[in-house]
């Protein structure tokens, strides 16, 4: 049992023992019936005084009456000391909790921050979490913050508005890699894309969108990416619908027992070792077990699957690949861009 209230439970215990006792005292000294019994303690350890009732009280009545008052006052003030003890610890602890947090997402860099943790939020806590990556979460439903302190202790969160621009800034907002935005409303979301994409131009951020027609809005306002639930819920039927043994072998291609082939995204870099080679003399299955799956050029939007042996691997080339987690480090070294499972964003199938 916590210790406040265990005090509290032990400042209860002796209001009742006080009015217990003088109940029983009036009716065994006064021979007074028990509810003018009960009546005359309250009155007398609350010292409200309202006179001798229902008949004047003997002298050893008037005796005990003075012990009663000054062992309701001493408990009285015992118990108000402790109530104060307790709200004043207890704020200081919160107040301890929330600064040691905030110390703690002060040092954090190349973080995820996710606002809004609501349904469809604690899957990405939980993916991320799985992925061991730094995270903040921002949410300003207390029920749901206090559930999440308690699924998942440690973890870092930010009680707050994200819409909010000093909120933003506190997650870190400047130093995070990637930011999801999973708030209830379009409106919301869309804020939150145009506030982070201008304290941070690198920042990759994928929201949501309820309508399909905001997307393009989404976009413009700086998201990289445009999650819509209903419709890529929909999608997902539609495939089991038609296509049920092809959407069964990805699922079971992707989460393969206790192991978990990953579609990872590289970019190449003027100084990558395999800059200016083939995808052939650059031998990255050989080197690595990776599967090439698409390659195109950033100012492309345009994939080419399947890419031949003698594609030439060029500076801001991106390249996806399909593997499990140690090939996909092995590829970062290789390429030399010092890549690791913390600093890459990653696409789950």
């Amino acid at each position: 049992m916590p210790r406040d209230i265990h005090r509290f439970l032990i400042f209860l215990l002796l209001i009742v023992l006080i009015l217990g006792m003088g109940t029983a005292g009036y009716s065994w000294i006064e021979d007074w019936p028990l509810a003018e019994s009960l009546y005359m303690t309250v009155i007398t350890v609350t010292t409200v005084g309202y006179g001798e009732i229902p008949a004047p009280l003997s002298p050893n009545g008037r005796h005990f009456t003075m012990f009663l008052i000054f062992s309701g006052i001493l408990t009285i003030s015992v118990g108000v000391s402790v109530l104060t003890s307790v709200l004043v610890e207890s704020r200081f602890e919160l107040f301890v909790h929330h600064r040691r947090k905030e110390k703690i997402i002060m040092k954090l860099t190349d973080h995820y921050i996710l606002c809004g943790a609501g349904r469809a939020g604690r899957a990405v806590i939980e993916e991320l979490l799985e992925l061991n990556v730094p995270l903040v979460v921002i949410d300003n439903h207390h029920e749901t913050l206090n559930t999440l302190e308690h699924d998942y202790p440690g973890i870092n969160i930010l009680s707050g508005d994200a819409t909010h621009d000093e909120i933003l800034i506190q997650a870190g907002i400047e130093r995070a890699h990637g930011l999801v935005s999973n708030l209830s409303s379009d409106a919301e979301n869309l804020y939150v894309c145009l506030a982070a994409r201008e304290k941070n131009p690198n920042l990759r951020i994928v929201t949501r969108a309820e309508n399909e027609e905001n997307i393009t809005r989404m976009k413009k306002a700086g998201a990289n990416n445009v999650i819509s639930p209903t419709h890529t819920g929909a999608r997902r039927m539609v495939a089991m619908l038609f296509h049920p043994q092809l959407t069964s072998f990805l699922d079971a291609m992707t989460r393969i027992g206790d192991t978990q082939l990953m579609l990872e995204e590289f970019t190449i870099y003027e100084n990558s070792s395999i800059s200016g080679l083939t995808l052939a003399e650059a031998k990255i299955p050989q080197k690595t077990g990776l599967i090439v799956i698409a390659i195109r050029n950033q100012q492309d939007s345009d994939f080419i699957f399947n890419p031949s042996g003698a594609t030439r691997l060029t500076a801001d080339n991106e390249i996806v690949v399909l593997g499990e987690a140690d090939q996909i480090t092995r590829l970062g070294d290789l390429i030399g861009a010092g890549v690791s499972l913390e600093d890459q964003h990653r696409q789950w199938l």
